[in-house]
């Protein structure tokens, strides 16, 4: 019989596996697709990697970097532009190019609005803080009070100027792939105190793999052998006395103990015991809302935007693209690519339309932002997360409103527990990123350990 039984063999799944593999225990994963990666996806195209799925590295994300640095995979900076360059801005009709990289330097306001939009950052670094059961300034009743109001309301309260807020809602809204009516304003205070605090988020796109984000999980998979089933769907976890029964398509899987590494949009179709224990974990994945995010990959010859001084980079609120950066690795001369993203309910609309309709669209955005170059693209690659099966949506996921009150903030599993929760919107750092999974997998092999102790 196994020590423990992975359910998922994404990021979180397999580095949960690798380190209880490395502690010399017996393990199992388990994953439905006919690969492993789960919301980590590289196509290749004439030996060029693209990766459809998670991309960037982060300035803070310490475990990627270590296990980046243990496998020996080479990456190269995110050419963001922070030495020189211009960001397109279309906000509210009004198009720009722009200097800076910070979401207030880039913003289309005029100097009362900027003052009004670094107090409103000031209210968000405060609800960071006082929605975190972690911080010293947290405030039970301050956190019920943010989790029953949405995002979107707690910036119109918050904020003075309509412009503003409109803004900030846009961005975090993007952000998170969802839209910010749907938020709960704790839910996204508490997601922010997990990266840090907002200004953060400006350092997570520091570092592209070279060689794809794939490289990464074939790795963490090869570490392994033959302890990975794949398209092997679980449709049911259930407890006996002693151990847990996962149901597979292709029978039964025992062990003490299981760690559950999958998107909430799967929690809700697999049968999991209803035990105490882990109840609140359990209800609190399966209510969270799945990012909708359909991500465009467009490769070219050579980066002429950068002939223009332009850093690649977009952010708007017209168009269903609302953000799109340049993903060539630094140093890179022989290809280029620009990455483009469509969120939240346009990402549901577009889903409707046809490739060629959609191909059209994201083309002549990118033509009308840096050129009529960008008509011409050597290759396009999208892929749309919101239909995948296995995902139910990306790339992570966020709290509607009253769930962190009903269920608790936490997926840490209570003492003597034999189910524990993994994948990164589990995670206590960085959730919905990849760090975020390292940490969320960390957690959960070592809470196996403890029980197999």
């Amino acid at each position: 019989m196994h020590d423990c039984i992975v359910v998922g063999g994404g990021l979180s799944g397999l580095y949960a596996a690798y380190l209880l593999n490395q502690a010399g225990k017996d393990v199992v994963v388990l994953e439905a697709r006919p690969r492993v990666g789960g919301r980590i996806w590289t196509v290749y195209s004439e030996g060029v990697p693209f990766d459809l799925g998670a991309q960037w590295i982060g300035e803070d994300h310490h475990r990627l970097k270590r296990l980046v640095d243990e496998f020996g995979l080479p990456t190269k900076p995110t050419p963001t532009g922070r030495d020189g360059g211009l960001v397109s801005v279309l906000f509210g009709g009004k198009a720009i190019k722009r200097g800076g990289l910070g979401p207030i330097e880039t913003w289309p306001l005029n100097l009362c609005q900027k003052i009004a939009a670094v107090i409103s950052y000031a209210h968000l670094a405060w609800l960071t803080r006082r929605v975190a059961p972690s911080s010293w300034l947290f405030s039970e009743s301050a956190a019920r009070a943010a989790d029953d109001k949405s995002f979107a309301a707690w910036v119109k309260n918050t904020t003075c100027n309509e412009s503003v807020a409109n803004y900030l809602s846009f961005l975090t809204g993007s952000g998170f792939c969802s839209d910010a009516g749907q938020m709960s304003a704790r839910g996204v205070g508490l997601m922010l105190h997990r990266y840090g605090g907002p200004a953060n988020l400006e350092g997570a796109d520091r570092d592209i793999f070279v060689q794809g984000t794939s490289h990464l999980t074939a790795l963490l998979a090869a570490r392994l052998s033959n302890s990975i089933q794949t398209a092997t769907p679980v449709a049911a976890i259930r407890y006996t006395k002693n151990q847990v029964e996962v149901e597979t398509s292709k029978g039964l899987v025992t062990a003490p103990h299981a760690i559950v590494a999958i998107p909430p949009a799967c929690a809700r179709s697999i049968s999991l015991p209803a035990d105490n224990k882990t109840l609140d974990q359990l209800e609190l994945l399966r209510e969270m809302i799945p990012g909708e995010v359909t991500k465009y990959i467009i490769d070219y010859d050579a980066a002429f935007w950068r002939r223009k001084d332009l850093t690649g980079r977009y952010v708007g609120d017209v168009h269903p693209v609302d953000m799109v950066f340049d993903g060539t690795p630094e140093g890179v001369t022989s290809r280029a690519r620009l990455v483009a993203f469509v969120r939240g309910t346009r990402a549901r609309e577009w889903s409707r339309l046809g490739v060629d309709e959609r191909r059209n669209r994201v083309l002549t955005l990118l033509r009308d932002h840096f050129g009529d170059e960008a008509l011409k693209p050597k290759a396009f690659f999208w892929y749309d997360w919101t239909a995948d099966e296995w995902s139910g949506g990306g790339f992570g996921a966020v709290y509607p409103l009253g769930a962190l009150t009903r269920y608790g903030c936490t997926f840490a599993a209570p003492k003597g527990s034999r189910i524990h929760w993994a994948g990164t919107e589990t995670a206590d750092e960085w959730p919905n990123y990849m760090e975020g999974a390292l940490q969320a997998g960390e957690r959960a092999a070592n809470e196996v350990l403890e029980g197999l102790a």
